[in-house]
């Protein structure tokens, strides 16, 4: 944060302890810290169903926004909640945004989706002050509009004060789910994933599920796409906009050919590097003989990188496993 501080966000289902005034079943659960990580607040929002947040940023007006899934399916269907406030639901999950001032105090939200199954997993602001959110639809009504598949990237552009400013749906026939979202040095975005497609948006597939990264432009127009894989299974679940202008991946690969060149068990953490135009420059898997995965991934000033993830692995290399699942953390020179 601004003050040198920290910010969480997940879900939680206390109301004692560190948490106070769950609303339900899961709420979303804010967390300020100070620069030693203690903590100086917290907030908990939510209605009586599964409501997740899975990103958290701060705000040009020194507040912040945290995005995620809005369940209110235990609700009456008129949309009241014995529990909660009253809200107007469209399907079984929607993209959620929520506004925030510095000290946690709820300035708006608002949610977007369809009939079915719709979810925000990252959030950037955009330079004009709106939010830029990025997820996933299974939905092809409501607010979401030319749909290509059982599941889409969608992504959501809103502004400063929460209205719908455009909605794109991206991929193919088949799934694709997007995990993060960063901000490119031309104002546009690149938003990562991965697509099970071969045809509409994604030019190509390199067998089971393929890392999947697309730029569009502050509209919202796809520029370019890249997949990134081999045979067997890859995914990704973090992107980083690099100092030099390329971009770097954290995700987890099944492969052994093509994109991916080696596997050391089920699951790799893999950490790819692009240029500018999504060109891959190298790619590096870490790993056990059991299931690892990457999670974000992060540049330092240096130009080192820091990846993380997790490991199940008990003969991970330099790494000595804890238990049934160990965080990792990794920082490449």
């Amino acid at each position: 944060t601004q003050d040198g501080g920290y910010m969480l966000t997940g879900y939680a289902m206390s109301d004692d302890g560190d948490g106070s005034n769950n609303e339900g079943f899961h709420d979303n659960w804010i967390l300020k810290l100070d620069a030693s990580g203690n903590l100086e607040w917290e907030k908990s929002f939510g209605f009586s169903g599964h409501d997740h947040s899975y990103d958290i940023i701060q705000t040009q007006d020194g507040g912040y926004f945290f995005i995620g899934f809005l369940d209110i399916t235990a609700a009456r269907a008129d949309g009241y909640d014995e529990k909660g406030e009253f809200l107007t639901r469209h399907g079984v999950g929607e993209f959620w945004g929520t506004k925030i001032d510095a000290q946690g105090n709820l300035q708006w939200r608002r949610y977007f989706g369809g009939t079915n199954n719709d979810r925000a997993h990252a959030v950037v602001q955009s330079d004009d002050g709106g939010f830029v959110m990025a997820g996933f639809s299974e939905s092809n009504d409501y607010d979401i509009s030319d749909t290509r598949g059982s599941y889409d990237f969608w992504v959501v552009k809103i502004g400063s004060t929460g209205d719908l400013v455009w909605e794109r749906s991206l991929g193919g026939t088949g799934i694709e789910i997007s995990y993060d979202i960063a901000k490119t040095n031309d104002n546009g975005y690149v938003i990562t994933g991965n697509t099970f497609s071969d045809d509409t948006d994604v030019s190509k597939n390199n067998g089971e599920s393929d890392v999947w990264l697309i730029k569009i432009d502050d509209n919202g127009n796809l520029l370019w796409e890249k997949t990134y894989g081999g045979t067997e299974f890859d995914a990704a679940q973090g992107v980083y906009a690099s100092l030099d202008g390329g971009f770097l991946i954290a995700g987890n690969s099944k492969s052994s050919d093509m994109d991916a060149d080696a596997n050391r068990g089920e699951n790799d953490l893999w950490l790819l590097k692009t240029d500018e135009n999504g060109e891959l420059i190298w790619q590096e898997t870490f790993g056990g003989s059991d299931l690892d995965y990457g999670f974000d991934v992060i540049e330092n000033m240096d130009k080192s990188v820091l990846l993380v993830g997790e490991s199940s692995s008990s003969d991970f290399p330099t790494l000595q496993n804890k238990g049934l699942t160990d965080a990792v953390v990794i920082k490449i020179k």
